[in-house]
């Protein structure tokens, strides 16, 4: 199996399906604000204009999926930055759970399942990866 096959950080394993690639139909490009650890996945919510790691206290907020790969070049090395990227914000799209990723105080199955309904309003699909 080749590298690239294997590599965490590939936006095919976070997109399943999504409408309209040609047109952009599924994405915006938004400021989110970037951590150390910001990757493909992070479900994101908006705070007052800014773009950031969702967590429990803001489930019901999370509007937006980071699509953008250039991610891993932009994160900074500590502290955050605030940088334009691409962000799934709505459907008809299919991700796959295990590529999402969240704040760690999202931990039960109901609150991942909270996330999950959230993300399905704005037409975005969750399905379990196999």
């Amino acid at each position: 199996m080749t590298a690239i096959a294997t590599r965490a950080d590939k936006l095919g394993s976070l997109v399943k399906y999504e409408q309209g690639t040609e047109q952009g139909f599924c994405r915006e490009v938004k400021t989110v604000t970037l951590t150390p650890t910001s990757s493909i996945g992070d479900v994101l919510y908006d705070n007052a204009g800014d773009l950031e790691l969702v967590a429990v206290a803001n489930t019901a907020n999370a509007e937006a999926i980071l699509v953008d790969t250039t991610v891993y070049d932009l994160r900074p090395a500590t502290g955050t930055v605030d940088v334009s990227m691409a962000v799934l914000v709505r459907g008809s799209a299919i991700v796959a759970d295990k590529a999402l990723n969240y704040n760690a105080d999202i931990n039960t199955d109901a609150e991942i399942l909270a996330l999950h309904a959230v993300l399905e309003a704005a037409g975005i699909l969750v399905r379990a990866q196999v």
